[in-house]
């Protein structure tokens, strides 16, 4: 997929196309101002080229080295360099053009590369009132139509041999010598789909674009200092856990000295004290569950007779630490399991006309 493409009269003159905010735009720009050169760059370090590239082409250059913007589009393996030259203020110019526009321009190239080439042809286009010539890889010239037609008619008439492929011309606007030298396209340059050519971007070295400034960057001290306060009050969390910390291991210190004094068990080690504690635990416990009054003896001898017995139908209990009394439907083996038990008499009285019986239990002594 193509990159995003457009010329820039095109994106100039269509305020109302929603071009987003983090679009990426590359531009083809006039070629009017600019030229196109070919030089053998020195053999030194690579670095040293641009540098040294300027001061090469000095003779060629229209105007003071110093007020030109060089691009190396390619080199070849002989060293020689395809150059592409624009003044500064130009570049400037647009740039300050665009300067407030929603897309993110990322690349100007010249249009005159836009145009497809065929081996043999120069090829030649039509834009607004300008005629586009492209006649290599990285040559071309731009301008009025009468200016372009006298300098193809020159290359002519030194014995240049070419063809002329239009695109967007009518012939009743061609020159009659360049009638025979033409084929013709009534198709105009299509600049979305035109091929994108990365090593010719005008924007490199000092015109580079700048990075996108984050919308969070008048917030970058606000966010700074709350983030020093974030960590000052973890600070102050943590120095306040250190100090809870203290103070409950000197909690359980006192706590197991007075374990140590109403048990008379020594907590010399924690595991000793989960001990001793369980213990004195178990015993005050058995004493509670053998005290007189406690029904809980009474409970587990119910329990015994009674969870198994799925047709007892019991209707209703009264029980007291030593004694109970139930009502109940009649069934000799839940009887027989509970007479069976130690510690309780049982007697039962006769059923009443729903077959019930009353048993009353007993606690029998010691």
């Amino acid at each position: 997929m193509n990159p995003e493409l457009a010329h820039i009269d095109n994106y100039l003159s269509e305020p109302n196309t929603d071009y987003s905010e983090s679009l990426d735009l590359h531009l083809w720009v006039k070629s009017d101002q600019l030229s196109f050169h070919q030089a053998e760059l020195p053999d030194a370090p690579k670095s040293k080229w641009m540098t040294l590239l300027p001061w090469i082409l000095e003779d060629e250059l229209l105007l003071p080295v110093e007020e030109m913007h060089l691009v190396i589009c390619s080199v070849d393996s002989d060293r020689q360099a395809h150059v592409i030259a624009i003044p500064k203020k130009d570049l400037h110019r647009l740039q300050l053009l665009l300067e407030n526009q929603p897309a993110r321009i990322r690349s100007f190239m010249p249009d005159v590369l836009a145009l497809p080439l065929e081996e043999g042809f120069i090829t030649l286009a039509q834009e607004g009132q300008r005629l586009l010539v492209r006649s290599d890889s990285y040559d071309g010239f731009s301008g009025e139509a009468e200016f372009i037609w006298q300098v193809l008619e020159l290359k002519h008439s030194q014995g240049e041999v070419f063809q002329i492929q239009c695109f967007g011309i009518s012939p009743e606007s061609v020159p009659d010598w360049a009638l025979e030298l033409c084929s013709f396209n009534e198709n105009s340059i299509n600049w979305q789909f035109s091929g994108f050519l990365a090593d010719a971007n005008l924007l490199v070295g000092e015109f580079r674009p700048k990075a996108p400034q984050s919308s969070l960057s008048p917030w970058l001290p606000t966010i700074g200092i709350a983030a020093i306060a974030v960590c000052l009050m973890m600070s102050l969390i943590i120095v306040d856990h250190l100090k809870s910390g203290q103070e409950l291991l000197m909690l359980n210190q006192q706590l197991a000295r007075e374990f140590e004094a109403s048990f008379g068990v020594s907590l010399s080690a924690s595991e000793r004290a989960k001990a001793e504690g369980a213990r004195v635990l178990s015993d005050r416990e058995f004493r509670y569950f053998s005290l007189s009054d406690s029904i809980i003896p009474i409970s587990e001898y119910l329990d015994a007779g009674l969870s198994r017995c799925n047709d007892c139908g019991l209707v209703s209990a009264q029980i007291e630490p030593g004694s109970a009394t139930l009502v109940m439907n009649e069934n000799d083996e839940a009887l027989a399991t509970m007479r069976s038990q130690q510690g309780f008499s049982l007697t039962t009285g006769a059923p009443n006309e729903q077959q019930q019986i009353m048993v009353n239990l007993q606690r029998q002594s010691q």
